[in-house]
């Protein structure tokens, strides 16, 4: 499998958040300092009707950061609506739902898109140390404070490894625009995304 040391694409990450400022601007400086700054990283957050003075925040990181698209619904559509009305306005070749609780290592996106790479793959997921289901990942003690440290190691020990799942954890997914195509959008019946 590739490395994805040389894959490349447009990656649009799509972020809901229903008021919880402090968790939402924690991931969004983590996905910012992980950008390849290529030009080809786009955010849009969906904000949910937050009433913790998230949207202010919001509005002041759009209009200063080019790279930050924001959709601001007038009431709570729940998590899957959100994340379509994301996915909706998302025109990257790589589709991203992401936590707002998530933060990121730089290089993220580099074993994402190399799964991608293999057209029999439809959705990609990292693991993690809190998950429930087969992703699930155990921190040794030794990286308790340093994720950044325990990420580049998984790398370096895993590099191009994969497993079916039977089911992601939507925390952190990344799909291909043609299989966000054939699959279509999430269902909204699952209004708080579990």
């Amino acid at each position: 499998r590739p490395t994805g040391d040389s894959v490349t694409a447009r990656l649009d990450v799509v972020v809901v958040n229903w008021n919880a400022g402090a968790l939402v601007a924690a991931c969004l400086d983590s996905l910012v300092a992980a950008d390849r700054g290529d030009g080809m990283l786009r955010i849009i957050v969906v904000d949910n009707a937050s009433t913790d003075g998230t949207p202010k925040y919001l509005r002041h990181l759009a209009a200063n950061d080019s790279r930050v698209r924001l959709v601001l619904n007038s009431e709570n559509c729940g998590f899957a609506a959100a994340n379509n009305q994301g996915l909706a306005t998302a025109r990257g070749e790589v589709l991203v739902l992401l936590n707002n609780d998530t933060e990121l290592s730089p290089g993220w996106h580099v074993p994402l898109l190399a799964h991608l790479t293999d057209q029999s793959v439809g959705l990609v997921g990292p693991r993690s140390d809190n998950v429930g289901n087969g992703a699930l990942i155990e921190v040794p003690a030794r990286f308790a404070d340093d994720h950044d440290g325990f990420t580049c190691e998984l790398r370096r020990k895993h590099t191009g490894e994969a497993f079916d799942i039977q089911m992601l954890a939507m925390f952190c997914v990344a799909m291909r625009r043609d299989a966000y195509a054939a699959a279509g959008p999430l269902d909204e019946g699952y209004g708080v995304g579990l």
